[in-house]
């Protein structure tokens, strides 16, 4: 099942939208197409508060071509927040209150990363290293990938619930697919830290979306594709590797979705198509 992306959402100038991790790579196009588009505050949030600050600084010059042209787009405001620590959770929180009503239309949770070394210590999601990953390794990837994502995001359902059509859209990635790690092979990319902590996203996603249901909010999981960007291990020159505009393409369509919609929910998806769990 496919579902037309190109539908225009209502309203979309008085809506709030927060990305995480999204200071560079397929975050921060994200947060340039949401603008673009007509999204009217789009937090750009990073750890790193002058990352953040220089990120929205330069997207919204850009943007202002578009408003030039006739668009009506929205801002980029950047913000300071780590997803790990609760506290720095919870002041984002405080901010929403105070300067967004207490709503959030958009939740994009963007941040995340590969821990997993191979046998000359880079990081890389291109191996297979069951035998020899290490615990700090595990736990790294699923405290980020997944424990933090939790965090974020019950952190911030209080704001969704107050809008009228909210949307969830977790990052996850085709090597979170059982069914084709197993029935493909995705031989060589069977990095056990990566691969699992998206499969546990995906998992968050499906259960999410079940203690929802009856809701306007929508949640999805998204695998934007394999971008040239530093997540992704640079410009590699594979064939299968895309830029980060096109990358960011899917979770932005996802965090779009018309009101009027029947699909996509509770779904994995990729380029307006279901992905296998």
């Amino acid at each position: 099942m496919r579902y037309i992306a190109t539908r225009k959402v209502a309203d979309l100038g008085s809506r709030v939208a927060l990305v995480t991790g999204a200071n560079r790579g397929i975050g921060r196009e994200i947060c340039r197409q949401l603008a673009e588009r007509g999204v009217g505050r789009v937090f750009l949030s990073s750890r790193d508060l002058e990352a953040a600050t220089l990120a929205a600084r330069e997207l919204n010059s850009e943007v202002a071509s578009s408003k030039a042209a006739g668009v009506r787009a929205g801002t980029i405001v950047p913000a300071q927040l780590d997803v790990t620590q609760i506290a720095s959770v919870q002041a984002f929180a405080t901010r929403i209150s105070t300067e967004c009503g207490g709503r959030l239309d958009i939740l994009v949770n963007n941040a995340g990363a590969c821990f997993d070394r191979d046998g000359r210590g880079n990081i890389s999601f291109v191996q297979s290293n069951a035998e020899t990953i290490s615990q700090e390794e595990l736990m790294a990837s699923f405290e980020l990938n997944v424990c933090a994502q939790v965090q974020v995001t019950q952190q911030m359902l209080p704001f969704l619930k107050k809008a009228p059509a909210a949307r969830i859209v977790n990052m996850s990635s085709v090597l979170a697919s059982l069914t084709m790690q197993h029935d493909t092979g995705l031989a060589p990319f069977k990095a056990l830290g990566y691969a699992a902590s998206k499969a546990a996203l995906n998992m968050f996603t499906v259960c999410l979306a079940s203690a929802l249901e009856g809701t306007s909010i929508r949640v999805n999981s998204a695998h934007p594709g394999w971008a040239k960007t530093e997540g992704g291990g640079g410009d590699t020159g594979h064939p299968m590797q895309m830029g980060a505009s096109e990358a960011a393409k899917t979770p932005v369509d996802l965090a779009l979705l018309p009101d009027d919609a029947p699909w996509p929910h509770a779904s994995f998806v990729h380029e307006g198509r279901t992905l296998l769990w």
